[in-house]
């Protein structure tokens, strides 16, 4: 829930109202560029249809209604200009609906048979009663009517502040042809609306009245609650408690609203244009968010519920320390791509990523490159003393970890990296100064044959990483060859291959011997062939970054001929080789 001041009352009202209302009539309505694209799909159209269908049918009951939902605005000088902070997408749609009216009007009354066979005071009722005019005043209206001072333009009720939305529903509005999600379902409306009233060959009489049934339903028959709000706070509560209530808006929905409130005019328009470009490359804006007020507040346990709070009494400067923020986390996903990905996808450390963001914005207060080689190294440190703590010894995050973690941004946050890196990361060298908090080798040997799969392939791509600093890994472009193969062809079974069990069966499947990393579109077109044929296909294609990797080779003789006793040995040489990476040896102590 939201807490609001004495006088919420006095700053908002709520309405039940339908589109004969004036506010359709007198009022523009403004969607601002923060606010999510129209989006409805083709679930929510048929919803809509239906309902709108059932009270076609309802002739008994014209007092039923469509409840169409809330409808949020923000009017703070009392002009006739609402900016919707909810419920666009319902409004947008019931517009696409007046529009799919008014083209069947047309239709209807350009029909030879209208001028030819209906009456002059059929015609004058119909309408009257339609009332076109008043009809399109809800689409489209004269500026001068409203006061506005525009002498003579025509104004749209509902614009865009996104250009690029804006210009989609125009050209709907225009009847200019695109694909697009405005038109889409404005065609979807207009279909059903024209089968309700022209394609039951019906007289055309009994089609004047069913357009009239179908707009007394869209003009009076649906209804809303239009709550308007005077001043940004109290829209802003009335945000918080749709969000806290699991409605709709998100941390970084009511962060955006408040920098785009209309006092930040500049710093918005940079903020859209670096969310956008963020959103394009598929960065969840709340989770940096939420790392970014983790980083300022110097405390890794704080919840996404806080976000909202930080940003409570956003200034110019916070906005200003957020964008570099941003520019930050986006320089090192561009310059760090293979350490980016192992973080965030392969070995699934998101818990590090306060720490990395914390780094590079403390560097660009300071004035400092954002990213040193010696930061680059300091999380390689983290990232595998988390590896080795939550997959090797298989302690919780809620223990030593978190702690470290937690105490490594308060460091950070205050002085950077100097500290951390002139102690060599004191918190973890503390810790394993305790002998009971390393492993020993052969502990960790058979740990690591106990690994998740996903954890085993990034410690292919780590190994990697850490070994061909020259060439470039493409990581969209790679999966995890399982040699002898998950669902193996029968032939495998007739070249001798046998297990005792499927349990063992799994255990040699699922073995860093069995395992190597592989293009992608080579891996599927393997698929479960027998291993000579694998091989022809393996030769064909010449990877040199992959087989620069001393643990992706494989001597496929070998294992043909040795089979299992191939993998058990080739596995054991692998794990060798990984735990000899000098970040991993830290923690391993030797028989």
């Amino acid at each position: 829930m939201s807490i609001v001041n004495s006088n919420f009352k006095d700053t908002h009202s709520t309405k039940t109202i339908s589109l004969e209302d004036s506010y359709f009539h007198e009022s523009f309505f403004t969607i601002p560029a923060y606010q999510r694209n129209y989006s409805w799909q083709s679930e929510q159209i048929e919803d809509f249809l239906s309902s709108i269908d059932t009270l076609m049918s309802s002739d008994d009951d014209e007092d039923s209604k469509l409840y169409l939902g809330n409808i949020i605005v923000l009017n703070e000088n009392d002009q006739k200009v609402y900016q919707i902070l909810d419920g666009q997408q319902r409004l947008t749609t019931l517009f696409l609906s007046v529009k799919a009216i008014i083209e069947l009007f047309k239709r209807i009354t350009s029909n030879p048979d209208y001028s030819d066979t209906i009456s002059g005071d059929i015609k004058k009722e119909f309408q009257d009663n339609f009332c076109l005019n008043k009809v399109e005043e809800i689409l489209i209206s004269k500026a001068k009517r409203n006061g506005l001072g525009i002498n003579g333009q025509t104004k749209p009720r509902i614009s865009y502040k996104n250009e690029k939305e804006n210009e989609k529903y125009n050209n709907v509005l225009n009847n200019k042809d695109a694909k697009n999600t405005f038109s889409n379902n404005y065609n979807k409306i207009l279909t059903e609306f024209t089968d309700i009233v022209l394609n039951n060959n019906l007289p055309l009489q009994s089609q004047l009245e069913k357009l009239l049934d179908l707009r007394d339903i869209i003009y009076n028959r649906i209804i809303l609650d239009f709550t308007i709000t005077k001043d940004t706070s109290s829209a802003y509560s009335i945000f918080e408690s749709l969000n806290t209530t699991g409605l709709l808006l998100t941390p970084y929905d009511i962060v955006s609203g408040k920098i785009n409130s209309g006092l930040f005019i500049e710093k918005a328009n940079n903020f859209n244009t670096m969310c956008a470009d963020l959103e394009a490359s598929k960065y969840n804006i709340t989770n940096l968010l939420h790392y970014y007020v983790q980083i300022k507040r110097k405390d890794a346990t704080i919840k996404k519920g806080e976000i909202v709070k930080y940003f409570n009494n956003i200034n110019d400067d916070m906005i200003s320390n957020l964008l570099t923020y941003f520019l930050v986390v986006t320089e090192f996903k561009e310059d760090h791509q293979v350490l980016y990905k192992l973080i965030s996808n392969y070995f699934n450390r998101k818990q590090l990523w306060p720490i990395i963001y914390g780094v590079g914005l403390k560097n660009a207060e300071l004035r400092k490159p954002t990213f040193s080689d010696d930061d680059i190294k300091l999380f390689r440190k983290i990232l595998l003393f988390s590896v080795y703590e939550l997959n090797i010894l298989k302690h919780s995050p809620g223990g030593i970890y978190k702690r470290i973690i937690n105490d490594y941004i308060n460091e950070i946050s205050t002085n950077g990296t100097s500290t951390l890196l002139n102690n060599n990361c004191k918190k973890m060298k503390d810790y394993l100064n305790d002998d009971t908090n390393y492993i020993e080798k052969h502990n960790a040997i058979s740990a690591m044959k106990e690994l998740d799969e996903n954890v085993k392939k990034a410690f292919f791509v780590y190994h990697y990483y850490v070994n061909n600093k020259s060439s470039q890994l493409k990581l969209d472009k790679i999966n995890l060859e399982h040699i002898y193969p998950q669902n193996p062809d029968p032939i495998w079974k007739e070249k001798g291959w046998s297990f005792e069990n499927d349990e063992q069966e799994e255990l040699f499947t699922n073995s860093f011997g069995n395992m190597m990393l592989l293009n992608d579109k080579l891996n599927k077109s393997i698929s479960n062939s027998y291993i000579s044929d694998k091989k022809l296909k393996y030769d064909s294609y010449i990877d040199d970054a992959l087989k620069s990797n001393p643990i992706n080779n494989v001597d496929y003789g070998r294992f043909e001929l040795e089979k299992t006793n191939y993998i058990i040995s080739r596995e054991s040489e692998i794990i060798n080789k990984l735990l000899e990476i000098e970040e991993l040896k830290l923690f391993i102590k030797e028989n």
